[in-house]
């Protein structure tokens, strides 16, 4: 029997399901205090689950394989050809979410949001990409 590729349905709720507990962890264990996130552990989490959740949606969307590491020149290349405002939501995720919140524990709330914000554009923009053809 032939494997299915997941549906556009699956994917967006699989990449939300990363958003969701994103912010779940962000409002329950973040310490948000004064505008800023306090607890570093948690921001880095949130953060990382909210960039892969983004992440993994594009990859579905250009069928990369699981086994392979995505370089993140990988996916602006193909936003590069593909839609320049997208390809600035990924810089937007990849320095909020991933390098400042994910690595730094950065966690002023209005620019986490602002990062969120741009995984969940990504996420709906890929949705929207591959609705028609499942």
């Amino acid at each position: 029997m032939k494997h299915q590729p997941p549906s556009a349905k699956e994917i967006y709720s699989e990449s939300m399901r990363y958003i969701d507990n994103a912010n779940k962890m962000l409002s329950e264990k973040g310490k948000k205090e004064d505008g800023y996130y306090q607890d570093k552990k948690y921001i880095r989490m949130a953060c990382h689950a909210a960039y892969l959740g983004a992440i993994e949606s594009l990859r579905q969307l250009i069928h990369a394989p699981k086994s392979q590491r995505m370089d993140i020149l990988i996916y602006r290349n193909y936003l590069t050809k593909e839609n320049k405002k997208m390809l600035n939501e990924l810089d937007n995720i990849y320095s909020i979410l991933h390098l400042y919140g994910g690595y730094d524990g950065f966690g002023k709330y209005t620019i986490i949001q602002e990062g969120l914000n741009s995984a969940i554009a990504i996420i709906n923009w890929v949705k929207a990409k591959l609705a028609p053809t499942n």
